[in-house]
């Protein structure tokens, strides 16, 4: 893990964001989008040339985040945290059944946070993600997720530092 979304597996650099759920995540790139780990159950680590099974990877493997599912009862979670950096967190886990054999099976999962940065910067989340699954019988189901995120974050650099060659840097207050 290199500080960024990205990780290092058998020496070939990986995009962390490739793969969501067994499926190709077209989202963006490293970076570019984000998951709250809330919202994250495991992450599976295929090592080596997984072209094979996945397609076009890099040589090294694949990070393939598989994220919360519907549960096969009802449930409720509320979570709330106050975080360092004047961080607020909430967070709601709503699990639903319904239908015979309970076939139907949602999930919705809210997260909210609003802080800021080691640093003084705005560091704002929302994320939802909803799932719904059908089970027609015991071998097949049916599923569809949706993830909103919206993350806003701002760095104010106040201090600045011009060296005898003229280049400007900043550096933290």
């Amino acid at each position: 893990y290199n500080g960024a979304n990205s990780v290092t597996i058998r020496g070939f650099q990986i995009n962390t964001f490739d793969w969501r759920d067994g499926l190709p995540d077209q989202s963006g790139d490293s970076g570019a989008d984000y998951q709250d780990e809330y919202l994250t159950d495991r992450i599976e680590v295929v090592k080596g040339p997984a072209g094979v099974e996945y397609g076009a990877t890099t040589l090294g493997g694949i990070l393939d985040i598989i994220t919360k599912k519907p549960l096969p009862f009802n449930q409720t979670i509320f979570t709330a945290s106050v975080e360092s950096f004047d961080t607020q967190r909430g967070i709601v886990d709503v699990n639903r059944v319904a239908g015979p054999d309970n076939k139907w099976q949602g999930r919705i999962i809210a997260d909210v946070q609003n802080g800021k940065t080691f640093y003084g910067g705005i560091n704002d989340m929302v994320d939802i993600n909803p799932t719904l699954y059908y089970h027609v019988n015991s071998d097949t189901y049916f599923w569809v997720r949706f993830d909103f995120n919206k993350t806003k974050v701002a760095a104010y650099l106040s201090s600045w530092l011009v060296d005898a060659g003229g280049h400007i840097s900043t550096f933290l207050p």
